[in-house]
């Protein structure tokens, strides 16, 4: 299956970036890319313009310049340089006062880049990171539904997911960078006999997990999970390793899975305290109330809901 990211040609419109930056910088390919400009905001803005010399390089700037604009902000707002690639999403819950099942859900993203990385390692990162926080699915760990399946399914093969963001990123280096090779030796792993990047090739790039088989199963059996879950995991040495876990992406999303999943049913835990201990100081004044009134059921069923997902992440059960 031949893929050309699809989701990333179809706006081209113009963004805006300060014409005095419209520079040729091919000779500084190799230095890092914070020294390129006296700061590195400057700098940020001639990685910009080397993007937008690639078509998908381009319409990603397009992109995620409309998305911050929408947002009250501009591309150097949400990109901004940091020790490491990576785009970080909040996901914020507000809740009403008078209904505890009626929540509100609101994601807010940043693209931290490398500030240590070459022009070269930089602008793919760039691509990389851009197409996570343009099109990856929001996952909500607060939903009944969400599970070890569908996180490890959307991180590595879904929508903006890890194939997503790699096939972009070569697409910019083919675009861009084609005469340092040695950059692109990776990049062939997703490609088909006549060159093309295909999403196929690179699920299967992504799902080998080497040494770590055996161990990727037994994780997924403890979620009631099997091999024809994942048909896709291969014993193959890897040859990509997720920088946050130094592991392979699907043994790297289950640690992911599991962390936002405790840090969720703390949060729950401590919402769950808290409205008890209202509902106990206040039970001496509404002493009329039926337990079994509506506003009580809805409290039971979201009490029954955290059981519901998070027997299995907390000490302490309710």
């Amino acid at each position: 299956m031949k893929i050309f990211i699809l989701f990333l040609v179809l706006i081209c419109n113009s963004w805006a970036v300060d014409d005095y930056l419209d520079v040729d910088i091919s000779k500084s390919y190799t230095q890092t890319w914070t020294k390129i400009a006296k700061n590195e905001e400057i700098a940020l803005k001639v990685l910009f313009n080397t993007l937008s010399q690639s078509s998908t390089g381009k319409s990603l700037l397009t992109l995620v310049s409309r998305k911050a604009k929408d947002q009250g902000k501009t591309l150097t707002d949400v990109i901004i340089p940091g020790d490491s690639s990576i785009t970080d999403t909040t996901l914020v819950r507000r809740f009403s006062p008078h209904d505890p099942s009626v929540v509100a859900y609101e994601t807010r993203s940043l693209i931290y880049l490398n500030r240590h990385l070459n022009v070269v390692d930089a602008v793919m990162d760039l691509a990389h990171e851009m197409t996570h926080y343009l099109h990856r699915e929001p996952f909500n760990p607060y939903r009944p539904q969400f599970g070890l399946k569908e996180f490890i399914v959307s991180t590595v093969e879904g929508k903006g997911g890890e194939v997503d963001a790699y096939l972009v990123e070569c697409q910019v280096f083919k675009d861009i960078f084609r005469s340092f090779e040695s950059h692109n030796s990776r990049c062939s792993l997703v490609a088909d006999l006549q060159g093309n990047l295909s999403k196929e090739k690179g699920i299967k790039e992504f799902y080998k997990v080497g040494n770590y088989y055996t161990d990727f199963f037994n994780d997924i059996t403890k979620e009631n999970l099997n091999k024809n879950d994942f048909p896709e995991i291969g014993a193959d040495t890897p040859s990509f390793i997720s920088s946050a876990y130094s592991l392979p992406y699907p043994l790297a999303a289950i640690k992911e899975y599991y962390t936002v999943m405790n840090k969720a049913c703390q949060n729950d835990q401590k919402r769950i305290a808290l409205i008890d201990q209202l509902q106990n100081t206040s039970a001496g004044t509404e002493k009329e109330r039926s337990p079994a009134s509506e506003k009580s059921d809805t409290w039971l069923q979201l009490r029954e809901n955290f059981k519901h997902r998070c027997s299995s992440h907390l000490q302490k059960r309710y």
